[in-house]
């Protein structure tokens, strides 16, 4: 079963919800869950930080039935207050039930709804956890903030996430004053989607900084210093002893075990150990 991992940083639901509907209706998602990295809080939640991944959750789903039940579009101002806007009185009654239909498709299916506080230290244990799961899960970072984002991306980097996926608007008509305007049903209203589902880690960069991190890891120098020693033994013991000597087929089968070794860890690196 493919599950979304939402890294939340922000009370707002909006964004999240995005996501979800995104990855429900077109990538199979049918679990989810929003983890709440305790010290890796935006200054608009500092002071709320408990428990922000029950509020969120609670909130993503609130919006989403307000949406498909009621159809009204619930926004929420800085001082946590809630203002409701009747999605008729912006659409006219027929769009808004278009628009409450397509909401209610992701209700329609059963989804598992779960939520984590992490501490910080447990960061990479978590993203070990995840990784074992590989493409089946989508680890979403829409909503951290860039100066949190490096802690999950080494995190990443060592324990061997392929993944870290954001939802990318790509329109530059954002409103504001209209914050429904940014959500998924109007992005992909106009016929052309404006929007983009984006794995930042697929890039050649990444990849080839990951056998760098490898290549360059302590453990990993001593066996590349090791098998270039077995290679030069063996072939010094070729021509000394000859090719019928058991110690030289030993050493030379030893050598070209080695390689294969040393060439498969280069590109699948496994995850270092905390």
């Amino acid at each position: 079963m493919k599950s979304l991992h939402i890294f939340v940083d922000s009370e707002r639901p909006d964004q999240y919800l995005n996501t979800i509907v995104h990855c429900v209706l077109e990538r199979d998602v049918r679990a989810i869950e929003f983890l709440h990295i305790r010290t890796l809080t935006s200054v608009d939640t500092k002071n709320r930080s408990n428990g922000l991944s029950s509020r969120v959750m609670a909130a993503v789903q609130s919006q989403l039935k307000s949406l498909a039940e009621r159809q009204e579009y619930t926004s929420q101002s800085t001082d946590r207050s809630h203002h409701r806007v009747e999605l008729a009185s912006i659409y006219g009654h027929e769009k808004a039930a278009e628009v409450a239909a397509y909401y209610e498709r992701v209700r329609e299916i059963s989804l598992s709804y779960s939520n984590r506080e992490v501490e910080y230290e447990e960061l990479r244990s978590v993203m070990q956890k995840l990784a074992e799961k590989g493409n089946d899960a989508f680890l979403d970072v829409t909503a951290v903030k860039k100066r949190y984002l490096g802690d999950i991306l080494a995190a990443g980097l060592v324990e061997g996430i392929r993944g870290l996926w954001t939802f990318d608007l790509l329109t530059r008509s954002v409103n504001f004053d209209k914050p429904w305007s940014m959500l998924i049903h109007e992005l992909r209203a106009s016929g052309t989607v404006m929007y983009r589902y984006t794995n930042i880690l697929d890039t050649q960069t990444y990849t080839a900084c990951v056998r760098l991190v490898f290549i360059r890891a302590p453990r990993y120098k001593r066996m590349a210093i090791g098998t270039v020693t077995l290679i030069f033994v063996g072939a010094l013991g070729y021509f000394v002893l000859g090719e019928e000597s058991q110690a030289v087929k030993v050493v030379l089968a030893m050598s070209g075990i080695a390689s294969i070794a040393s060439l498969a860890l280069v590109f699948y690196p496994p995850r270092t150990e905390a």
